[in-house]
């Protein structure tokens, strides 16, 4: 099982500071394992900025942050018309965990001249990045993805079959 976490910050380079701090105190390749923060602008333009392990050569991670980040700041009412192909995507997404609670609180956590630190856990990280987000002044939500919701969302978003 993994654990989607969304922290929110005041200022919109705040989230990439912090995760370049947890990233400095987690030296070992992928001990974040996949990570992404999202910068909004005073505007309320978003940009994402994907990290996974060094090397992996994977698109999962940098699709996964897409699509999530595109379904807080795009579709801002559900069931809004957006095609068939971009519904499957967000319907994956939905089936996986991420329901319209944690839509819902990253929406307004967002606001413009905010980012947000997004990184998937796995059990043995919870903790520790939990403690580190909360000590850093982020409003921290969470949502659980079963294993199997995990694989089928990887495999859905392009990674490894």
């Amino acid at each position: 099982m993994s654990l989607l976490v969304l922290g929110a910050f005041h200022g919109s380079d705040s989230a990439a500071h912090v995760l370049r701090e947890l990233r400095a105190a987690r030296p070992v390749a992928g001990a974040l394992g996949s990570a992404a923060a999202v910068s909004v602008d005073e505007g309320g333009s978003y940009s994402v900025h994907a990290t996974s392990r060094p090397g992996s050569g994977r698109g999962f991670p940098a699709m996964f942050w897409e699509a999530l980040f595109g379904l807080v700041f795009l579709v801002r009412v559900p069931g809004s018309s957006y095609g068939s192909g971009t519904g499957a995507l967000f319907g994956v997404l939905v089936d996986a965990g991420v329901d319209e609670g944690f839509l819902g609180w990253a929406r307004c956590a967002l606001a413009p001249g905010t980012s947000g630190l997004g990184i998937l856990l796995g059990d043995d990280d919870e903790e520790g990045v939990l403690t580190a987000l909360l000590s850093r002044g982020g409003l921290v939500v969470g949502t659980s993805i079963c294993a199997e919701a995990d694989s089928d969302l990887e495999r859905e978003l392009g990674g490894p079959v």
